[in-house]
């Protein structure tokens, strides 16, 4: 039986166009910015230069690679890196950021991660808790930037006569709390694993509803997000 599997890589000319499936053998190990026998030069070099060895690469978890197949690649990834607090994700970008920017195209992370003391572990998992805090805030902006438009519209759907916007009215209705809301409990689960029981006591269906709760304050919405 061959010792070779299928894996998916993307170059940077197929970073939009899809993918291509190319053989590997599992027990080997490129350099992933390695294209020709003058860019290893250049990284080997380069790695010198670092004072990291291609054996310490060799020894981590395959950081590079596994970001790449990110939404975006590295550059998205980095982005989202860049609304992180954690140590681990500072301590990287301060390396990274120091180096020359021919130096970040050819060297993988894994090199960053080392010259920064960091674990390779603990940076993926902090790099994945800063993607999901960026796509949190991005659906928040989204939804609140967009949210007058979407109620607009839905009032223009309720002002129909009779069956046609009853739903609409509705939904308004209970929104505002002038309606009470159906009985019975709705689970939400959160893009963090909290689950939320959304269940209204009916002694609150029907009282009125401050500003504060329907607009809060950003101040304390962006101590939530950086928290």
């Amino acid at each position: 039986m061959s010792n070779k599997v299928i894996r998916k890589t993307k170059s940077k000319s197929e970073a939009d166009a899809g993918t291509s499936l190319v053989l590997e053998n599992p027990t080997s190990w490129d350099l992933p910015s390695v294209q020709s026998d003058q860019c290893s030069l250049e990284l080997k070099a380069t790695l010198a230069k670092l004072n990291v060895t291609e054996q310490q690469i060799q020894q981590q978890p395959r950081l590079t690679e596994i970001m790449r197949e990110a939404h975006g690649g590295l550059e998205a990834v980095t982005r989202a890196m860049r609304l992180s607090y954690d140590p681990v994700v500072e301590a990287f970008l301060r390396e990274y950021d120091a180096a020359h920017q021919n130096d970040r195209e050819i060297v993988p992370w894994e090199a960053w991660a080392i010259r920064a003391g960091v674990d390779v572990r603990l940076l993926i998992g902090a790099i994945v808790v800063a993607l999901r805090d960026q796509s949190v805030t991005m659906v928040k902006v989204i939804a609140t930037s967009f949210h007058p438009q979407t109620v607009k519209a839905r009032i223009n759907s309720a002002m129909y006569p009779g069956k046609e916007g009853v739903r609409d009215r509705d939904a308004l209705d209970q929104a505002l709390k002038f309606l009470p809301t159906s009985k019975g409990s709705t689970f939400i689960t959160l893009p963090s694993g909290t689950v939320i029981n959304t269940e209204v006591p009916a002694t609150d269906q029907l009282r009125d509803v401050d500003a504060e709760e329907l607009f809060p304050d950003l101040q304390q919405t962006q101590r939530l997000i950086g928290g």
